[in-house]
């Protein structure tokens, strides 16, 4: 229930924060992670979105920031106490820049 309700947030302000000023884009956007390695052997492939902003601050500078939800899916895998099920992971990536 927890992620349906914040993909629904995420949703409802992507599309009420679609709009396009002279100085200022908000806009949805979507992302898939693929696992490698080690971290592969546990997860299976992730998906989310979330919602990104570009301001332009002076002529020639501007500052980007999102913020978003992503799951990672947990798969059966093997250790040392025998096979195992590695629960879901849920990330809440915060970038700027």
């Amino acid at each position: 229930m927890k992620r349906i309700t914040i993909g629904l947030v995420l949703t409802i302000i992507s599309l009420y924060a679609s709009a396009q000023w002279k100085t200022m884009d908000i806009g949805p956007y979507g992302e898939i992670a693929i696992p490698v390695g080690l971290f592969a052997r546990d997860f299976k492939a992730g998906f989310g979105g979330g919602v990104t902003a570009d301001i332009l601050l002076i002529k020639k500078w501007a500052a980007t920031a999102s913020v978003g939800y992503m799951e990672l899916k947990g798969q059966i895998t093997s250790g040392f106490s025998g096979r195992y099920l590695v629960p879901d992971l849920g990330t809440i990536p915060i970038r700027g820049g």
